[in-house]
């Protein structure tokens, strides 16, 4: 078994860091901020990238009609019955989660980490956004 792991990778992987770190389960959330993307909206180009599914790559992430802490707790809910007491980390996987001036970045990833039991974000984004 190599050092810095759990699953024999033959790296420090993610899962060992918060697993030692917080001593319990950490599982993200997917969450769907209702952000866009430059191949969506017409500044780069139209109808989407080879990147995205139709739903922008959010395809297991929250309802975008509900609020971040709406879909954080039916996703969260779900998880709990699997994993009870655990930690979690935001995940932004839908579309293109840096593209929106800073002071929405900003309001949306504070929504997420103040969130019970969130320990971090995870943003999903284009290389080149």
């Amino acid at each position: 078994m190599f050092k810095y792991t759990l699953d024999n990778k033959r790296y420090h992987t993610l899962n060992y860091h918060v697993k030692t770190k917080y001593n319990q389960k950490v599982v993200k959330i997917s969450l769907n901020a209702g952000f866009s993307c430059p191949n969506l909206d017409g500044t780069v180009g139209y109808g989407g990238c080879i990147y995205c599914s139709k739903s922008g790559s959010g395809d297991f992430g929250g309802d975008i009609n509900k609020s971040l802490p709406e879909q954080f707790y039916e996703i969260k809910d779900k998880i709990d019955k699997k994993w009870p007491n655990s930690k979690y980390i935001a995940y932004f996987q839908a579309r293109t989660n840096t593209y929106a001036p800073l002071e929405i970045l900003k309001q949306k990833y504070e929504e997420a980490l103040k969130l019970p039991n969130v320990i971090g974000l995870f943003i999903a984004t284009r290389c080149d956004s």
